[in-house]
């Protein structure tokens, strides 16, 4: 058990990483279109639906969902960065907020796990004009990068737990 809490924040970083990977270079959101018997998919890349773009004539802001998610897990790769290099370093800068960043990085994964999963109804609701045609014509989906994304950050920050819940238990 000791050797699974001692790589939990490694692990962590390395789910993290892989959360941003993913919320980046997979579309955030399908447009599916059914007309005369044929379907046809586009998407919106997840660049753009994290800041924003164009599509089908329509451009659209940030939405609040996908910056939010954007945002939080860049915090939450940054704390676990630290927390993995500064002990590698023998660096004790952070021993006394170590809890605090932690809880930090806790809350800011599973939060953005969760908010990435509202990028639809945020992105239609960053234009709702533009969109509101689009959506007389087809549906929205959320892309699947997005949806694996959001899992691997609450699997992250579930990881990131077990560390501050071994530490509870050592200093009962």
């Amino acid at each position: 058990m000791n050797k699974l809490l001692k790589y939990s924040g490694s692990l962590s970083l390395l789910l993290t990483v892989v959360a941003f990977v993913l919320l980046m270079a997979t579309p955030s959101v399908n447009y599916t279109v059914s007309a005369f018997g044929k379907s046809e998919t586009q998407s919106i890349s997840g660049i753009a639906g994290i800041f924003g773009g164009e599509f089908s004539l329509v451009k659209f802001g940030c939405p609040w969902a996908g910056i939010l998610t954007w945002v939080l897990a860049l915090v939450a790769m940054v704390i676990l960065l630290l927390g993995v290099v500064f002990p590698l370093l023998k660096v004790k800068v952070l021993d006394r907020f170590a809890g605090v960043l932690n809880l930090v990085a806790i809350v800011a994964l599973i939060l953005g796990g969760i908010l990435a999963f509202c990028e639809v109804s945020a992105l239609t609701a960053a234009n709702a004009d533009g969109f509101k045609i689009l959506s007389s014509v087809g549906s929205f989906g959320l892309g699947a990068g997005w949806i694996v994304g959001g899992i691997v950050m609450i699997v992250a920050g579930v990881c990131a737990v077990l560390p501050v819940i071994a530490d509870f238990k050592s200093k009962k």
